[in-house]
């Protein structure tokens, strides 16, 4: 029986022995042809089928087997949302939306009347919640947008200011490592290499708003701006490709509510384990409390490396639980693909360095390409692409450390080979730095992480293009073209 018709015949009985019980005979058969012409009227039985397509069998038991639990009462399923670990900063907006006819608008059950709800509000906000995430493997935009209008006291179709945004960014960000710190394998093993508190996902969330607000900006030009409490100036459809530019959060807001509402389908747990690209990478080799980083700066990083590096981070290096040796961090660091490099000063600062390739000796010369980075942590969260203006991304030598960008003797970034201290340049042509730091800063933590699959050490060397200047000339003041173009070839 289409679930629609089952829903009716639900209702049917339910109103009809209320109205018998209270009203006698004839007001329960006055009830029931009410019941069928206001359903034949609205053509919800079509309606309530079209939103449960998307549900399985065992989904829409769960979903019934709630709406039982809680029976339409408003303040029960905010207790029970609550209790299953949904953030205080989303209750309100969630509930309101159950209440209110369900998120993203189209059809469907609306709210019940006496502040009550019905199973068709239900259905509908757990669907918008839930469904609709396209290839990205999370939710849709539109569940997404019901929680930032209902956060902002609904009505009028606004979005309100960008507050309303990080309430809910927040929230979801909470709610995830809330929900899945017991299930989600990976979390599970973070906590393990140190990565114990949730960290600040204000900051986080700040530096994704950001994205919005300020579209086209570069984050050195805008890292010291508050993105809260201004309006959004590019309105829902500014919103919308935001959302889909970051699929971290569709997905965060899958993983949450599914768990809320009991809706995760069975290829869910293969999905944890199958996603390419996860909101929290899955940590490799790494040793007990190895990892200064928390949830949010995980969180942050792996969803601004490239897409195909983003399933594992390995373990490589860090002070914590290795030498203290520039020979022995070079060693483990070498040759490992792509790497991210964290670095925390005596003062507390947290920043560090993504490269796209593998380090090795540059023996005077640079290696790497534009998709490195250079981040920050701490105290705010942002990322510093490379300008293109020149291709001094990656020198290291066991003589003189290591350094990204500007030139030798004055790089963009640079660890000495004490691995005590660093020099921080921001004029430098490489990539777009703030003046965040001190030139100078002394070192208390380094670690080490190489992204993605495991690599041949010989395959890896195999590929590195060492750049340097050429000066090697003739005897007749001329340059050596054949050396010349083996070098930029």
């Amino acid at each position: 029986m289409p679930f629609g018709s089952f829903f009716k015949r639900f209702f049917k009985k339910s109103t009809k022995d209320l109205a018998t019980k209270y009203g006698g005979e004839d007001a329960g058969n006055l009830v029931d042809g009410a019941v069928d012409a206001g359903f034949a009227h609205l053509r919800l039985d079509e309606k309530m089928d079209g939103m449960l397509n998307s549900f399985t069998g065992g989904q829409q038991e769960h979903l019934m087997s709630l709406f039982g639990d809680v029976g339409g009462d408003p303040v029960v399923m905010e207790q029970t949302v609550s209790k299953k670990g949904l953030d205080p900063a989303l209750v309100g907006s969630v509930i309101s939306m159950i209440s209110g006819g369900g998120g993203g608008g189209g059809g469907g059950g609306g709210g019940a009347s006496g502040g009550g709800f019905d199973i068709g509000s239900l259905i509908q906000t757990v669907a918008s919640l839930t469904k609709g995430g396209g290839g990205s493997g999370g939710a849709g935009v539109e569940g997404f947008l019901s929680l930032i209008m209902n956060a902002a006291g609904g009505g009028g179709g606004g979005t309100g200011s960008t507050n309303n945004i990080l309430q809910v960014i927040i929230g979801l960000a909470k709610s995830f490592f809330s929900t899945q710190s017991g299930k989600n394998p990976a979390l599970q093993d973070w906590g393990s290499a140190g990565a114990k508190g949730n960290g600040d996902l204000t900051s986080w969330a700040m530096a994704m708003v950001r994205d919005l607000i300020f579209p086209g900006k570069k984050a050195k030009d805008v890292i010291d701006e508050d993105p809260g409490d201004k309006p959004n100036p590019q309105g829902k459809e500014g919103i919308k490709g935001w959302f889909d530019d970051h699929p971290e959060i569709g997905k965060m807001q899958k993983d949450v509510f599914d768990d809320i509402f009991d809706t995760r389908d069975d290829d869910d747990e293969n999905r944890l384990v199958d996603d390419p690209t996860p909101v929290i990478p899955i940590p490799k080799g790494f040793k007990e409390d190895c990892s200064i980083l928390d949830k949010a700066s995980i969180l942050f990083l792996n969803n601004k490396i490239l897409l195909d590096l983003r399933k594992e981070w390995r373990f490589c290096y860090s002070t914590k639980t290795n030498a203290q040796d520039f020979d022995e961090f070079f060693d483990l660091i070498a040759l490992k693909g792509p790497t991210l490099i964290i670095i925390q000063e005596s003062n507390g600062n947290v920043f560090g360095a993504f490269t796209s390739t593998s380090w090795s000796d540059s023996q005077g010369g640079w290696m790497g390409n534009g998709d490195s980075f250079i981040f920050s942590l701490k105290p705010k969260m942002a990322v510093f692409y490379s300008t293109g203006k020149d291709d001094n991304i990656m020198y290291c030598s066991r003589d003189e450390g290591l350094g990204l960008g500007g030139r030798v003797g004055r790089h963009g970034l640079s660890i000495s080979t004490s691995l005590e201290s660093g020099s921080y340049h921001e004029d430098v042509d490489t990539f777009d730095l703030p003046p965040i730091m001190a030139e100078e800063f002394e070192i208390s933590h380094i670690e080490v992480w190489a992204l993605g699959p495991e690599t041949d050490e010989s395959t890896e060397s195999s590929k590195l293009h060492i750049r340097r200047a050429n000066t090697n000339i003739t005897s007749n003041r001329g340059v050596d073209m054949d050396d010349l173009m083996g070098q930029i070839s």
